[in-house]
């Protein structure tokens, strides 16, 4: 086991675990009732916005899971350039992070 992806993944893991967080309550308050229209549209697209960097850093968790030896390397395809629409308007191309194993191909 490679101890620096180990302490690579702990950081990464605690900061998907906070995002994760923050996700639960946007999206609880995107469903609340009491909001005005543009609140709620607001609060809606927060959420978006905040699910898009939680997968983010998934990705980047597999990778130096990978990394440090405790999962497998996925199918070449998921390692392939993904889109992000969080908002309607804006679109972001994100190639997810590769395992050590598979950045020389």
């Amino acid at each position: 086991m490679n101890i620096e992806a180990l302490e690579n993944l702990k950081s990464i893991s605690s900061e998907l675990l906070r995002e994760t967080k923050k996700l639960k309550k946007l999206s609880e308050k995107a469903g609340d009732r009491d909001l005005s229209v543009k609140q709620a549209t607001k609060a809606r697209i927060d959420a978006d916005w905040q699910a898009m960097h939680v997968r983010k850093l998934e990705y980047k968790a597999h990778a130096v899971a990978v990394d440090a030896g405790i999962a497998d390397v996925r199918e070449a395809s998921e390692y392939e350039a993904i889109t992000f629409n969080p908002d309607g308007w804006h679109e972001y191309q994100y190639t997810p992070d590769k395992p050590s194993c598979l950045k020389a191909s």
